[in-house]
């Protein structure tokens, strides 16, 4: 049974960052935990200790101060992209609990770990302040239960670390929820993350488990990772964000871009392929994308391997699938079984599902389209593609194929549910003409 030292003492006494580090550094010599009664404990950086659970009963807040200038971040850090100039330190990497070079370490409990929303001038984007939890080169965390709130930046950092579990875990505002590098066996279950920004983002990942969560963002991506073996399974994925996105100038921003963006760093020396994605159960409303891959948007894009999703159910996006592939040697995406139903208010010209090019195989099987465009696929420049039992709902009879060959669909009578009309087969998959030569013999199966 561990030891347990208990803060209750420094409750509601201003700012004790000094008295909280001591109990920390004490329990770090027996392996033990520091226990948070109720009460508000106002503190500046905390160090933590390998073997040391932080455990915060409910009614408990470690808040963090309001002075920006009082958080540090002492610890070396390799592989750091952005160290200052002159002090050699990350410029942007302050928190207000900082692990670093740990193993064995947990923060448990009922209680809140809150940011304050401390603005830093001089911080990144000129505003962002410390984070709540930065975690690098650590081994075996645990983040169980607690609520992370009012992050000034990133919730949680994470670089290079490996066993980690976050559990029952609540975010509301701040950034990101979870910004990770170089993490292997990474898992989220259980968890509610409502941010400012993207929930879950960040390159040269692998192995990571999200289960049973919920995320929501007013502005950013859902899920924005260069990862390889990455699961996600039974979750709920909404827009119109319920934490505001704040920036400098108070912009924000009504509802989230995109459920899952897959990427990687493809300069960076320790390149990791993103590759072996599969999304299945997921629930997904008020997004622009439900996938989106363009490997010309950001230099950190590369190319990448297969995804596959299953039973997926999104409404009311604008745009749902959106590939521009590194080549037609890598890239392959694989939708089995869902619904999707496009939105109806968004009054842009383009409601294909999907548009996709340079890739090396596209499959789609079982699926249901809603309000969506007469040529439902358009492929160019890619490599095999297959649709079959795919059904449009349409509140029109007519069936346009005119961009394919006649004999490669077969209509079916449509059969009436509510308003709409069920075809059994896709109404058109567009090949623009110019680039049938291009296409570099794409065998088409359509029925």
């Amino acid at each position: 049974m561990r030891e347990v030292f208990f803060a209750d003492a420094y409750a509601d006494k201003g700012i004790v960052t000094e008295a909280l580090q001591a109990l920390i550094d004490k329990a770090a010599e027996v392996g033990g935990q520091v226990r948070f009664g109720p009460g508000n404990y106002e503190t500046a950086t905390l160090y933590m200790r390998s073997g040391v659970s932080l455990y915060l009963d409910a009614g408990a807040r470690i808040i963090g101060t309001a002075d920006y200038t009082a958080y540090s971040n002492d610890f070396p850090y390799l592989n750091n992209p952005d160290l200052n100039e002159v002090t050699g330190k990350p410029r942007w990497h302050d928190a207000l609990i900082n692990c670093g070079y740990l193993k064995d370490i947990s923060i448990e409990g009922h209680g809140l770990i809150d940011g304050a929303d401390v603005i830093n001038p001089t911080g990144e984007q000129d505003f962002r302040g410390p984070m709540l939890l930065m975690i690098h080169h650590c081994e075996n965390v645990s983040i169980k239960g607690v609520t992370l709130l009012r992050a000034a930046n990133y919730a949680t950092f994470m670089d290079s670390n490996k066993n980690i579990l976050m559990e029952k875990v609540r975010i509301f505002g701040g950034q990101d929820a979870v910004r990770m590098f170089r993490c292997d066996n990474f898992e989220v279950s259980h968890c509610d993350f409502r941010t400012g920004d993207d929930c879950v983002s960040g390159p040269l990942n692998s192995n990571l488990y999200i289960h049973d969560s919920k995320f929501n963002t007013p502005g950013g991506n859902i899920i924005l990772l260069g990862c390889r073996n990455l699961h996600v399974k039974n979750c709920k994925i909404w827009g119109q964000g319920e934490a505001p996105a704040i920036f400098k100038d108070d912009k924000r921003y009504s509802n989230g871009q995109n459920a899952f963006v897959m990427y990687h760093h493809i300069n960076n020396p320790d390149h990791l392929m993103s590759d072996n994605w599969l999304i299945e159960d997921v629930e997904i409303e008020n997004v622009e994308r439900v996938f989106f891959y363009d490997c010309d948007l950001f230099y950190i894009n590369g190319d990448n391997g297969k995804v596959t999703m299953k039973n997926i159910t999104a409404k009311n996006f604008v745009y749902p699938i959106f590939i521009n592939g590194y080549n037609t040697e890598n890239f392959e995406l694989h939708i089995e079984g869902g619904k999707f139903i496009r939105s109806t208010l968004d009054k842009r010209e383009d409601k294909a599902f999907i548009r996709a090019g340079k890739f090396k195989k596209i499959a789609i099987s079982d699926i249901v389209m809603e309000n969506v465009d007469d040529d439902a696929f358009f492929f160019e420049n890619g490599g095999e593609v297959e649709v079959k039992d795919a059904a449009i709902l349409r509140k029109v009879t007519n069936i346009n194929v005119d961009n394919i060959e006649k004999n490669s669909v077969e209509v079916s009578s449509p059969e009436t549910i509510g308003d709409f009309f069920v075809y059994d087969d896709v109404d058109s998959i567009y090949v623009p003409k110019d680039q049938d030569e291009k296409f570099l013999g794409a065998k088409k199966y359509i029925g």
